[in-house]
């Protein structure tokens, strides 16, 4: 597993991976129709690096209309949301590793 073999090595992630960890996933029913919430660790933090992943393995954000789920029936071509369109991804905190102008290593924000 190259995510293992990266953090134990503690070896530069390339910057064309992207990885994510998957720690929990629940179903929720809604009007007759199974979703999932899941919680998700990001290991590295690239753009849109949840949306993609997930599209890839046909599980499309709710609303997400730039990252399709082909097996949805979705015909039209993707595009960029509009702002009052909301998907369904949310951040509960964020954790700066680096350090940057938001703030010294290891800063978080809930």
């Amino acid at each position: 597993d190259d995510t293992a073999s990266y953090l134990k090595n503690k070896t530069q992630i390339p910057s064309n991976v992207a990885i994510l960890r998957v720690e929990k996933s629940e179903p929720v029913a809604v009007n007759g129709r199974t979703f999932y919430e899941n919680t998700v660790k990001l290991i590295t933090g690239r753009t849109h690096q949840i949306r993609a992943q997930f599209s890839k393995e046909n599980l499309a954000l709710i609303n997400d209309c730039l990252y399709l789920n082909a097996n949805d029936g979705e015909t039209a071509p993707p595009r960029v949301p509009e702002p009052e369109e909301k998907i369904g991804l949310h951040a509960l905190s964020l954790k700066i590793n680096a350090e940057t102008s938001l703030g010294p290593k290891g800063v978080e924000f809930r």
